[in-house]
C-alpha cells in the first residue's frame, strides 16, 4: 500500500482516478469495488469524465458494491 498525500480534495480525486485507471491498463477485467459515501464522489466524476472522453475504456471491467 502506498500513502498520497494531497493538497485537496481536487487533487485527491484526481490522482485516485489516476491510479485506478493505470490499474485497469494494467488488468481490464478489474474488479472494482465501489466504496459509499462523500470521500470518493470525486473520483467516481473523474471516472464519468474518462466514460465521456473513451466510451469503451470500462468496457471489461466489472463494478461491485461495497459497504
Amino acid at each position: 500500500m502506498n500513502i498520497h498525500y494531497c493538497q485537496n480534495f481536487d487533487s485527491m480525486s484526481k490522482l485516485g482516478a489516476e491510479l485506478v485507471f493505470d490499474a485497469i491498463v494494467k488488468k481490464p477485467d478489474l474488479l472494482f469495488c465501489v466504496a459509499s459515501g462523500g470521500s470518493p464522489s470525486g473520483l467516481y466524476q473523474e471516472m464519468i469524465k474518462k466514460h465521456h472522453s473513451n466510451p469503451t475504456f470500462f468496457l471489461q471491467t466489472s463494478m461491485d458494491q461495497v459497504g
